[in-house]
C-alpha cells in the first residue's frame, strides 16, 4: 500500500509498490534500516522526487489533500 495516498496499484492482481529511501543512497555509503524506507505508489514516488531535496512523506500527503 502507498503509505502517501493509500492506493492499492495492481497489474495483472500483482502489488506494485517502490521502496523510497528517507535518507537518499547518494549521501553516501551506508547500511539501510526499515525504518528508512517508505512503501509508494509509481506516482508518489515520482512526485517525491519533483523537488531536491525530496519532498517529506508528511509535506506529500499535504500537497496531495490540496489536490
Amino acid at each position: 500500500m502507498c503509505q502517501a495516498c493509500g492506493k492499492r496499484p495492481q497489474i495483472q492482481g500483482n502489488p506494485v509498490v517502490e521502496c523510497h529511501h528517507k535518507d537518499p543512497l547518494s549521501n553516501g555509503t551506508r547500511e539501510t534500516k526499515l525504518s528508512d524506507l517508505v512503501t509508494l505508489c509509481p506516482t508518489c514516488h515520482r512526485a517525491v522526487h519533483t523537488r531536491e531535496p525530496a519532498y517529506s512523506l508528511k509535506d506529500l500527503k499535504k500537497l496531495l489533500k490540496l489536490a
